[in-house]
Parts: structure tokens; C-alpha cells; sequence
């Protein structure tokens, strides 16, 4: 069981700082926990893929012996397979945000701005977008899935190649039509340990808060 994280032991640190930088400083170490929390939500997802193909083998043998119940039950679990493919999208936009959102906070607080590394921030903002390049399509994909539908015209820009797909999981790839093209998220532990090693390299940034910063599992 992993140890329980106390973000009270990042208390002193903040109470050092200047009262004006405080809750700048607040704001962007909210965000550097929240990167790790990220890496879990989509480990969850993960989980929940796993889950539903443990379940699908186990029904297999209702195929013969009643198919209506195989065909019920193999459809809920489609569906959840999907659902982790949407809510997978939503992690990796937040994920890709957060990471932005550091230079902000850091404006306004100059002593953890004097104090980071930031061509190692810059690096793990250039890995998460190597690895991830269309994370806003896939997100804006899922979450204006209604618009995209709406009309005739809109399903053909939308389409690639005059196909539409509204959300698809195949085997670990979720699949959704966005802006012309076929967006896909791989959804399986590598692409988690992608994320943990990306949360660790930020942490690695902030030297002075990284000894009190909860370690993202890379195996």
C-alpha cells in the first residue's frame, strides 16, 4: 500500500516565503501534487480497461450457454472500456494544463522562480508534448461531441477520409473523430509511466520542494 502523502510538510516552506508571494506559491505547489494525483486518475483507467477484459474472459463461456446474457454483459463492458477512453482524454488535457500553468504562478512568486531549474521544467513540457501532440483535439473531441454531430457539415469536418467516429476503444486505443482526423490515446501502463516520468522531471525543477513532494511510481 502506497504511504499516505502529507502536504503539511510543505508548510514551513511557504511560511518562509515572502506574504505577498504566498499564495502564488500555493497555487503552483496545488499544482505540482495535482500532476501526481493526474498520473493516478489515469492509472484508475487503466484499471478499469483490465477490469472490464478480466470480466469479458470470464463471460466467454455465456456466448454458447446464453447469449442474450453474453450480449448484455459484453456490452456494458464496452461501454466502460469507453468511458475510460473519454475520461483518459479529460486526465491528459488537465495534465498538459497544469503543466502550463507553472510559469504563471511563478511570476508572481520570484523567490521559487530564482530558485527552479527551468530548462528542466521547459524539457518536461517538450516530453509531454512530443508524447502527447493532440491532447487538446482529443479532449475538445470528447467534450464537443454533440457539436461535431449537429449537422451534416459539421460531421464533414470533422470526418477523416468521410468517416466519423463518435468514441471508440480498440484493444487499448481509444479513437475519436476531431478537426478532420482520427484522434487516438493509447491507454496502458507505459503511457502511465510516460505521465509518472513527466511528474518527476518537473518535480526535479523545484529542488527546494522536491525532498517534501510525493514520488509518481514509475513501474
Amino acid at each position: 500500500m502506497p504511504d499516505i502523502y502529507n502536504i503539511g510538510s510543505l508548510e514551513p516552506f511557504v511560511h518562509a516565503l515572502p506574504a505577498e508571494e504566498q499564495p502564488a506559491a500555493m497555487v503552483l505547489i496545488f499544482n505540482l501534487i495535482q500532476l501526481n494525483r493526474l498520473v493516478n486518475d489515469f492509472g484508475a483507467a487503466v484499471a478499469l480497461l483490465e477490469h472490464a477484459e478480466s470480466h469479458l474472459a470470464s463471460i466467454q463461456i455465456l456466448q454458447t450457454q446464453n447469449s442474450l446474457t453474453f450480449v448484455k454483459e459484453s456490452h456494458v463492458l464496452e461501454l466502460w472500456k469507453e468511458m475510460a477512453g473519454r475520461d483518459s482524454t479529460s486526465t491528459i488535457f488537465h495534465f498538459g494544463k497544469t503543466l502550463e500553468a507553472f510559469g504563471k504562478s511563478m511570476n508572481r512568486s520570484p523567490t521559487i522562480a530564482n530558485g527552479a531549474l527551468h530548462e528542466k521544467l521547459r524539457a518536461a513540457k517538450r516530453s509531454f508534448r512530443t508524447a502527447f501532440p493532440a491532447f487538446e483535439l482529443l479532449r475538445h473531441g470528447v467534450s464537443h461531441r454533440a457539436e461535431s454531430t449537429i449537422s451534416l457539415e459539421s460531421l464533414k469536418k470533422h470526418s477523416e477520409n468521410g468517416a466519423f467516429i463518435f468514441g471508440k476503444m480498440t484493444n487499448r486505443s481509444f479513437t475519436i473523430s476531431f478537426e478532420g482526423a482520427h484522434r487516438t490515446l493509447t491507454i496502458d501502463k507505459p503511457t502511465r509511466r510516460v505521465l509518472a516520468k513527466i511528474t518527476n522531471e518537473t518535480y526535479a525543477a523545484f529542488p527546494r520542494l522536491t525532498p517534501n513532494l510525493p514520488v509518481a511510481y514509475e513501474g
